[in-house]
């Protein structure tokens, strides 16, 4: 048995994967913004448990999302493919579009979340699924020529994965409620 093929024997790489990882990157920093949020909050809290260094760690993971929303948008432009949307020629002005737009997004649905009397942490459908996406949404607008079929499925995928995501999270143990 060999564990090697000559290059003549082997079959051709198949095509890499087509994925928008903008979308993962956008949850991580929501999540990063939500725990910002949350340290500004209970600042007092926080300091006096002696935990001063929660805020900082909210403000890095924040800083980092953002970076990575520009990382990807340059990885993705370094990929050529006929079926994208968007022109990654200005790969840093995109990426931190689509970056500060999903943060910016869940941080004005929080406000207004408070302002309705709505806990922290309680369910505000559709607002908790499209967030972040229409913050983005809203910062690409200009840079991307999405038709309004685009934009409906967007949402309508985004809807659909947040829903996913939390059922098997809960089927998983993870969260606590669907």
């Amino acid at each position: 048995m060999r564990f090697w093929l000559k290059d003549s024997e082997r079959r051709p790489d198949p095509l890499p994967a087509r994925a928008n990882a903008l979308k993962a990157v956008a949850a991580g920093s929501v999540a990063w913004l939500v725990a910002l949020v949350g340290a500004v909050v209970f600042r007092a809290e926080l300091h006096a448990a002696g935990l001063d260094w929660w805020l900082w760690c909210a403000v890095i993971g924040l800083g980092l999302g953002v970076l990575a929303a520009v990382a990807v948008a340059f990885a993705q432009s370094r990929v050529p493919w006929s079926g994208a949307l968007v022109s990654y020629h200005d790969w840093a002005g995109l990426g931190l579009r689509f970056g500060v737009g999903a943060m910016a997004g869940d941080a004005l649905k929080s406000f207004a979340k408070r302002r309705c009397g709505i806990a922290p942490g309680a369910p505000w459908v559709p607002w908790d699924q499209l967030d972040f996406a229409l913050g983005a949404l809203t910062l690409v607008w200009g840079r991307a020529p999405l038709a309004w079929v685009d934009v409906a499925t967007i949402l309508v995928a985004t809807v659909a994965g947040h829903v996913l995501v939390n059922h098997i999270g809960y089927w998983l143990g993870i969260r606590d409620v669907k």
